[in-house]
């Protein structure tokens, strides 16, 4: 929720380098997200690595990746700009996931809320299935679909194995947007 202020536990509270300013604290926590990304992977020298989604959080794990001693880049967006922005922050090369068939059956969307809505998006009208394994804090989405959230190796078997849904997506569009944004749980603009 936006609030004036928030109270957490004192082992969540990171003290802010001296002389940062606002700006380079705005990038700390996406930049977070990031990191954890190419950590999770295990990104290490001479690996090939696949970035989805090319917002501000996929730009940056594109940066890191290489300087994790990635040695080949590919970065998926269905956005032009982002994936022009993607080749100036290091990709070797960049793929219009709505434009190319990469002849799977079904994509593993691994990570949060905001993972899974990135990847539902660029399936979403196509007859490839999203498998959906929960690693974020939140996982509205696995809830409500009754998914193992305290349990991932059992998600992915289930991604395997198990049985699959269909479920309606929301295109919401601002007036100024060339591409919609897809909404799997709840809209609100404000």
């Amino acid at each position: 929720p936006i609030r004036e202020t928030h109270t957490v536990p004192h082992h969540m509270v990171q003290l802010v380098p001296r002389h940062s300013s606002f700006k380079t604290l705005m990038y700390w926590d996406p930049a977070t997200f990031a990191l954890g990304g190419i950590r999770d992977g295990n990104v290490r020298l001479g690996d090939r690595v696949a970035v989805f989604g090319l917002g501000a959080i996929g730009q940056m794990a594109v940066q890191m990746a290489r300087l994790a001693g990635a040695r080949w880049v590919v970065a998926l967006d269905p956005i032009a700009t982002r994936r022009d922005a993607a080749l100036r922050h290091g990709a070797d090369l960049t793929l219009d996931p709505k434009a190319v068939d990469a002849g799977v059956d079904v994509v593993i969307a691994a990570g949060g809320d905001g993972t899974v809505r990135c990847v539902a998006g660029i399936l979403a009208g196509t007859d490839t299935a999203m498998g959906l394994v929960p690693l974020g804090t939140g996982n509205l989405l696995a809830r409500n679909l009754g998914i193992y959230i305290t349990d991932p190796v059992n998600a992915a078997r289930n991604v395997l194995h198990g049985t699959e849904t269909k479920i309606d997506v929301i295109q919401a569009r601002l007036d100024h947007e060339n591409q919609g944004r897809i909404c799997l749980e709840a809209a609100g603009l404000g």
